[in-house]
This record gives structure tokens, sequence and C-alpha cells, in this order.
């Protein structure tokens, strides 16, 4: 499937930047063997944070990333996720809206996250917010980046 190439392209890029080639990870093979059509919206922005929690650099998804409050994160930027008084205060402009803010939220919470259903527009807005942040941990652009959103 078309769909599901170009978005590994964008997964291979951002693995290529965070493991080496002597790091072998099980679970992200099974994870990737796990993509098809059915899944694929919902799968790959997992994937991406999968990766960049297992190489330790990933924000959490269930507490602000200024003052840790767990209460009304909705506010995603390339600098993590931001409760709504951390967000009015520092004048953030999410790159989510609150339902896509809440699959973020629900990456560090499983059982949430299996149940959950992904459309187009908020696949999206995901992985802009994930690409945004992976590309500010790798201090680098993803250059599959732009390909992947204007094919998908």
């Amino acid at each position: 499937n078309h769909d599901i190439i170009m978005r590994l392209h964008l997964v291979f890029e951002i693995y290529d930047g965070l493991y080496h080639i002597d790091m072998p990870d099980e679970k992200l093979y099974d994870l990737v063997l796990k993509i098809d059509d059915s899944n694929f919206r919902k799968i790959i922005p997992y994937i991406i944070y999968f990766m960049l929690r297992h190489a330790g650099v990933m924000f959490d998804p269930c507490s602000c990333a200024n003052c840790s409050s767990e209460e009304d994160l909705y506010t995603v930027t390339k600098d993590g996720i931001f409760c709504s008084v951390c967000s009015a205060d520092l004048s953030l402009t999410s790159c989510c809206d609150k339902e896509s803010s809440y699959i973020i939220k629900c990456f560090g919470h499983s059982q949430l996250y299996r149940n959950l259903t992904v459309n187009r527009k908020q696949e999206l807005q995901v992985l802009a917010a994930l690409c945004a942040y992976a590309e500010q941990v790798l201090e680098k652009p993803l250059k599959s980046t732009k390909t992947v959103f204007e094919i998908i």
C-alpha cells in the first residue's frame, strides 16, 4: 500500500536519527510488522512515539512540560504538551485540536490508545506534532515530512 510506504519513510528517517545500527529492537520490529491497511493511521504515530520514548527523548504525554500538571493537557507544541494554564501564560498555540491532543495523551496509556479510532485529520495533526518534536530532538529537519504531508 502506497499510503503505508510513504509513512514508513518518515518512520525510518526518525529511526535513522535515533538508533544505532547495532541497536536491535524486537518490540519496534513487531510494531512495524503489525502495520496493515486497517490500522496504519493509528499505528504509525504510535511507532514514532515509541521510538522517541525508547531513545529517552520523548516528552511525558501525561503531564505538562512546564508545570507537570496532569489536568487539561490540550496544547501540543514542538516542545511538548502543556496544560491550559501554562498554555495561556506562555501564549502557546497548539498544532493539534483537542481530539488529536487527547490521542497524544493516550500514548502513555496503552489501554486507552488501543480503544481509540484515528481519522485522517487526527493522524495528520498528531504526525505534525510528533515530527516537529522529532526535528527539535534530532536538531535537523526531517526530509520526508514535506513529502508525506503533500501526499497523504
